[in-house]
């Protein structure tokens, strides 16, 4: 389906246009909507072959929900029966770059809001997610990667000896995935939403971004200051550990999966 049949099928934005194409990236699209004078959406369609990287595609609404009842992400408005397509209202302000990050006060701000996106009430606990996700992407790759694959899932295995954490994540918290807006910092893009360790989204900003020790100091401790608790090196070095291994398992598979295929 088009942009536009996709939009029409919604309930409510029938007469509702289209202003234009906001992204394209590796499992979808965006654009920018409007309907009325005033009211502004993202409408995201997914690519075919987009469950590779997004098995659940119905994550992204009901998660990043909890998350917009804390104003911490924009409102999910609508997913649709298969979850090839969804609505979310738009919040205008400026989506980081790496530069806002490096600026002064930063890392603090990106560490206190994560903090509190892990403290939202969630029910339900981690369900192997991290491991399948290892094996759906190295399944794809043609040539051996099982130095990068085992290389993950020994860093899985120390994650088993420690006590479980859950907690809602956001699952690809980078710059491009941070909006500032209305004064206040927000998550947008949940589609990799999911229940997990919080500490996958605390390795993923630093591993990402490449922080140094400082940098990462300062961010931890601003965390920190939120949750009351101090981070735990072992279960963030082996949660880094995992993150390599999927960030370079996750960009080979894109580079092997055809049907993976921008309009």
């Amino acid at each position: 389906m088009s942009p536009l049949h996709c939009l029409q099928a919604i309930p409510g934005f029938t007469n509702a246009t289209i202003n234009g194409r906001m992204a394209c990236g590796s499992t979808g699209e965006t654009f920018l909507v409007s309907r009325g004078d005033e009211e502004q959406y993202v409408l995201r369609l997914r690519f075919p072959g987009a469950k590779l990287f997004v098995p659940d595609p119905f994550a992204e609404t009901r998660l990043s929900l909890l998350a917009c009842q804390a104003g911490l992400a924009p409102e999910p408005v609508y997913c649709s029966a298969d979850g090839q397509y969804s609505l979310r209202r738009y919040l205008p302000g400026n989506v980081w770059s790496d530069a806002d990050l490096y600026a002064d006060g930063g890392r603090q701000a990106l560490g206190s809001l994560l903090a509190r996106v892990h403290q939202l009430p969630v029910s339900g606990s981690s369900d192997g997610w991290a491991e399948r996700a290892l094996l759906r992407y190295s399944s794809v790759i043609s040539h051996d990667v099982s130095t990068v694959l085992n290389a993950g899932l020994a860093a899985l295995a120390d994650l088993e000896r420690l006590p479980a954490l859950n907690a809602l994540c956001h699952g690809d918290v980078v710059c491009g995935n941070v909006l500032h807006s209305s004064g206040s910092l927000r998550l947008i893009d949940w589609e990799y939403a999911r229940i997990a360790d919080p500490y996958f989204d605390l390795a993923a900003v630093l591993r990402h971004h490449r922080l140094d020790a400082d940098a990462s100091a300062e961010l931890l401790d601003a965390y920190a200051a939120v949750t009351g608790d101090s981070p735990s090196q072992r279960r963030l070095g082996a949660w880094s550990s995992y993150y390599c291994a999927l960030e370079r398992l996750w960009l080979l598979a894109l580079e092997s999966y055809a049907p993976i295929q921008r309009r």
